[in-house]
């Protein structure tokens, strides 16, 4: 019986959750046996006054779940430590993951660097130029346009195209700085 009984409650795999389960089933055997034991005790004294068989059958029946009640207690220190090994593990190994993951990112990342970025970098600083030289030949054409002592009906003011929203508030050359795809300093200088 204490073979089947052991084999019930030893965790089914070495993992956290299977060793929190027979964490689990061990604590419901040892509630269940010291009831069992409580019941025995209960009867005990009475068994002994009368004596005879039914009084050592009782007293190895007593024994007999003491001794599971121990090992019971043995089974659960045992559980713990496993949980603590177990759980020791696991966050290890997710740790050495999330580490393996970091160095894909950074891997793709300095790839990118590498390969795509100064090429994206002056792409990016091209249309900053082009902004402000737009931005100073529109603000050069308004001043013109507010010098004549007369406005002029026939000619149309062009706008400035949108941009996304972040940078709709400062403009694009005023919100971005790069690296220097180069080296040195971010790109471009204030």
């Amino acid at each position: 019986m204490l073979d089947q009984l052991m084999k019930k409650l030893r965790p089914e795999a070495d993992t956290a959750t299977a060793i929190r389960a027979a964490q689990a089933r061990t604590a419901e055997a040892a509630a269940a046996i010291r009831k069992e034991i409580a019941l025995l005790e209960a009867a005990r004294g009475d068994l002994l006054l009368e004596g005879g068989a039914n009084a050592e059958k009782h007293e190895a029946a007593l024994r007999e779940r003491r001794d599971e009640a121990d090992r019971l207690i043995a089974l659960a220190g045992a559980l713990a430590r496993k949980l603590g090994e177990a759980e020791l593990r696991e966050a290890t190994d997710d740790a050495r993951r999330a580490i393996a993951d970091a160095k894909r990112e950074i891997g793709a990342y300095s790839a990118f660097l590498a390969d795509a970025y100064p090429a994206a970098a002056r792409k990016i600083a091209e249309g900053m130029q082009m902004e402000e030289r737009a931005r100073s030949v529109l603000a050069s054409a308004l001043a013109r346009l507010q010098a004549l002592p007369e406005p002029l009906a026939d000619i149309a003011i062009p706008a400035m195209p949108p941009l996304p929203i972040d940078l709709a508030a400062v403009g694009m050359g005023s919100a971005v700085r790069l690296p220097n795809p180069e080296g040195g300093a971010f790109w471009p200088a204030r």
